[in-house]
């Protein structure tokens, strides 16, 4: 193929930044700089090598629209009907690769078969690679096992290397160690590559342990680690909210003398510590940032913001959004939602309308999210005019109210005992095509209950349910405490039906509703509220002082005490049951057998997955604790037992900060829940222990360490040796 270097000399030289519209021939310029000989221009497989070179840089770039793009345009110095060589197609199919774009990839190979270009290994491995890069292993075995169907084909390290990438990207750690244990039976070495994808598939599932246990598998290999072996390390803690830990292999990263973690990897334990609510260890972290000779970015000041308002310090998400200002930074629109959103969720409306004002005087445009946590101030503070009015003030910034606005009105009005001001703000919803969901809707129902309008309220739940939206514990109960105040225990009795054929099971608050309307009705049911009491604690609830005191109002005083002694209860604590009650909890009681169906044969298809609802929950806590609510917390944990599931240290964090954040701080209650999480299994760390000091006192702390053995060691904290090698002279922890 010849190039006519005449009508080549009035274009210029083709560069890859050149848009695709501007551009028609113009890489052909450069013929006629580097003609040969006859005025022949180098080829390459049948094309320009100028052009080659091009090709293959938007492949490496990962550039794929602008290698297809460049790839029809060479079509066409080729005759009609035949193909451009095998390389050529293969550079595209590089860049499809590269972005990993594995569709676009397999559509581009697809093409190739159409033209009858046969695929070879490096076809097969790039689309191997595009596979990897999406985090598609399935994708990726299926492609590597036609690769290695291919006659006289060698396995390399590369092909398990994207394999073990492919199931780090994905989060499989499990499936990423068989390959590698694969690779071993398969006589090749693994090299650092191998390991660290490991170890990042350990830090995708939030397993550091896993992560550390590649780490000295690796030494133990011979593969000397790198910076970014210990920064996916780190990540792993820090996925874990184990700040202890990555400290640990911070400082062991020092003691090696390898160069310092980056932004990145900062950014990632300050994030750790923002979600733990732990100040004092994000600000060592933004000391040690600043100590590596690294700048922090509005990232950075972002997390750090967010980790003081998780821990109830306004001020000190003041100051540091202050230090960002005063930097060479300019604070981001989530610097100001930050503390708009903080200052909101406090019960402070008016600071918060007075950041969203600042930001505006700033230049900086105010967004959804911004009004949203304004008008959930107010309506928090039961203002609902002033929500009204914000909501009124976003369509003058050119702002859409979205679901979240509503509903934080409707809750505003709920809040307020303004049940049809919450109706008409559900039914604007449906009038600017809003769907409202479950939150708005039980809202409104709560509302009406407690104003003892069970009709409309009832009307409402039919509407919802309309809406095939599944009604949750909490609007049942709701309508519960209505039947309760007028002791219509009937009433009670069959909202407890509905909610066992909804698939749902009653929590303590429901429950209470129970026998409360037991001790409201005329005359007092006695012997229905025994029954709820025992049939109660066989569903594994625990009474709480205000069920206890209803139960005091069913019974009578001198009753009451001689149930709590029966099934082994205080007056003021709540023990474990006796074994008389154990041995009877498998015998069907009047209440149960008489007014509840059993919850196993009902349709569980409307119940959120545990994952979502042990999130969802896990949101609400810390919520709760924040603002100081107890009883929101107290709340959430009855959830989580109707949910079958098991709180974890962050639940008992929340209800230790919810003590430490009530005004007055709940001594009793704190020095509680560390009784109850002990007994349950879970071991404190610091964190935990910090807010408990808060609440307690160090003197106090420091009985309780002694009382149940907690030292140092026991707090919930990794040694810095069991997370790093010992077999290793040269990682040897000497802490």
């Amino acid at each position: 193929m010849m190039c006519d270097v005449a009508s080549a000399r009035h274009m210029f030289r083709f560069k890859p930044r050149i848009s695709v519209e501007r551009r028609t021939y113009k890489y052909f310029s450069s013929f006629a700089k580097q003609k040969r000989g006859n005025d022949a221009c180098p080829l390459w497989n049948g094309i320009p090598s100028d052009a080659a070179e091009v090709l293959n840089e938007y492949a490496e770039a990962g550039s794929a629209p602008m290698a297809k793009q460049l790839f029809r345009e060479l079509q066409t110095f080729v005759p009609a009907g035949q193909p451009l060589e095998r390389p050529v197609w293969n550079t595209v199919l590089k860049a499809f690769a590269n972005a990993g774009d594995l569709q676009g990839a397999v559509n581009w190979f697809q093409e190739m078969r159409e033209m009858r270009i046969d695929a070879n290994a490096k076809a097969l491995g790039k689309l191997i690679e595009a596979a990897a890069k999406a985090g598609q292993p399935d994708e990726a075995e299926s492609w590597l096992n036609r690769l290695w169907s291919i006659p006289g084909h060698k396995v390399d390290n590369i092909e398990y290397s994207m394999m073990i990438d492919a199931c780090a990207k994905s989060g499989e750690p499990e499936r990423a160690g068989s390959w590698l244990r694969g690779m071993l039976a398969a006589d090749l070495k693994p090299d650092i590559t191998c390991f660290t994808g490991l170890m990042d598939s350990c830090a995708k599932a939030a397993d550091p342990l896993g992560a550390a246990c590649w780490f000295n598998a690796m030494i133990r290999s011979g593969v000397m680690p790198n910076i970014r072996s210990f920064t996916v390390v780190i990540d792993a803690c820090a996925k874990a909210g184990d700040v202890a830990a990555a400290e640990a292999w911070h400082r062991r990263l020092a003691s090696l003398g390898l160069q310092p973690l980056d932004a990145i990897s900062f950014t990632a334990v300050l994030d750790a510590c923002a979600r733990l609510g732990d100040v004092d260890a994000g600000a060592r972290w933004m000391s040690m940032l600043l100590e590596a000779g690294l700048s922090p970015d509005a990232i950075s000041y972002n997390t750090i913001i967010d980790g003081c308002l998780r821990a109830g310090d306004l001020a000190g998400a003041t100051r540091l959004f202050e230090q960002l200002a005063s930097s060479n930074l300019s604070p981001t629109p989530v610097s100001y939602n930050l503390l708009i959103s903080g200052y909101a969720s406090a019960g402070n409306p008016e600071t918060a309308a007075e950041w969203f004002d600042k930001m505006v005087e700033s230049r900086i445009k105010p967004d959804t999210i911004s009004c949203n946590a304004v008008i959930h101030g107010w309506a928090r503070v039961r203002d609902t005019s002033q929500a009204e009015k914000w909501l009124c003030r976003m369509k003058t910034l050119d702002l859409t109210p979205d679901e979240i606005s509503y509903t934080a009105l409707i809750n505003g009005c709920a809040r307020a005992g303004d049940p049809t001001g919450a109706a008409r703000w559900l039914d604007q919803m449906a009038l600017v095509n809003l769907r409202p969901d479950e939150m708005a809707y039980t809202s409104l129902i709560s509302s009406f209950a407690r104003s003892f309008d069970m009709e409309t309220a009832r009307k409402w739940l039919s509407e919802m349910q309309a809406a095939d939206l599944q009604p949750d514990v909490i609007a049942y109960t709701a309508l519960a405490n209505a039947h309760a105040r007028a002791g219509d225990l009937n009433g009670v009795r069959s909202l407890f039906r509905e909610l066992q054929a909804s698939g749902l099971k009653p929590n303590l608050f429901t429950w209470t509703a129970a026998i409360g309307a037991c001790a409201n009705s005329r005359p007092t049911r006695t012997k229905e509220a025994e029954e709820i009491v025992r049939t109660m604690l066989r569903e594994g609830l625990q009474p709480d002082r205000i069920f206890l005191r209803k139960m005091s109002q069913a019974l009578g005083t001198s009753r009451s005490e001689q149930l709590c002694n029966q099934l082994g209860f205080s007056g003021l604590g709540i023990l474990k049951p006796t074994a008389r009650e154990s041995q009877t909890a498998q015998q069907p009681a009047k209440f149960e057998s008489r007014h509840l169906q059993d919850s196993s044969q009902q349709s569980l298809s409307h119940v959120r997955s545990p994952g979502q609802t042990f999130r969802r929950l896990l949101l609400r806590a810390h919520a709760n604790a924040r603002a100081g609510d107890l009883t929101g917390v107290h709340s959430v944990f009855q959830e989580l037992q109707a949910s079958d599931l098991k709180p974890n240290l962050h639940f008992w964090t929340a209800a230790v900060t919810a003590c430490a954040h009530a005004r007055p701080a709940r001594v009793k209650e704190a020095e509680e829940v560390v009784q109850s999480m002990l007994r349950e299994g879970v071991r404190p760390d610091r964190v935990f222990m910090r807010k408990l000091s808060q609440v307690l006192g160090s003197r106090r702390v420091e009985k309780i360490r002694e009382q149940f053995g907690l030292d140092k060691s026991a707090l919930g904290v990794r040694s810095p040796s069991t997370l790093i090698v010992t077999d290793s002279k040269f990682f040897e922890a000497n802490e």
